[in-house]
């Protein structure tokens, strides 16, 4: 609770009403997230924002892996945490950046992942979900097909919400 406190002050919030619900909201979220740890036991993390970079195909992929955890025998979990609505188990299912987080761990670091996790810090919940040797396949075909169609520069914006915040917004078409 103290080191989530020192984060949130060195965050430089100017609102101190925000700040205020902030610190209240992450508090009750975290004594929560003790509680069920506390009862169910803790995890054995192996990596926490693990970065992570391998080939596929002409194209490398990149990212970041919030949280690996051990089960045994080279078998992981992993972890990625939301902060906005909760995640449902179809989006688990369908999820391309949890694919690519299970592409990760057994190219970069031989892991044979078990289980992806999708874990809503907004309800302190969490939705399960697995891959397929043939899921995987077909998430590495998805990529490459992006990526060429990227390298060819065909792709068609998708205005939205995120646009706002888009460093290319003065050079898309859409905007």
């Amino acid at each position: 609770i103290e080191l989530f406190r020192a984060d949130l002050a060195s965050a430089g919030f100017q609102d101190p009403y925000q700040f205020e619900l902030y610190e209240k909201q992450g508090i009750e979220r975290l004594t929560e997230l003790i509680a069920i740890h506390q009862q169910d036991g803790f995890p054995n993390v192996l990596h926490t924002e693990q970065e992570f970079q391998f080939p596929l195909g002409s194209t490398t992929i990149s990212g970041r892996v919030d949280r690996v955890d051990a089960l045994g025998d080279g078998r992981v979990v992993i972890t990625d945490y939301k902060t906005g609505r909760a995640q449902t188990q179809d989006e688990a299912d369908k999820s391309l950046q949890l694919s690519i987080y299970a592409l990760a761990a057994q190219v970069k670091w031989g892991y044979r992942v078990e289980r992806l996790v999708l874990y809503n810090l907004a309800d302190n919940s969490s939705v399960s979900s697995e891959r397929t040797p043939a899921e995987l396949q077909k998430a590495q075909a998805k990529i490459q097909e992006v990526a060429a169609n990227i390298a060819n520069q065909q792709f068609a914006p998708k205005p939205g919400y995120h646009c706002g915040s888009c460093p290319y917004r003065s050079l898309c078409p859409e905007t």
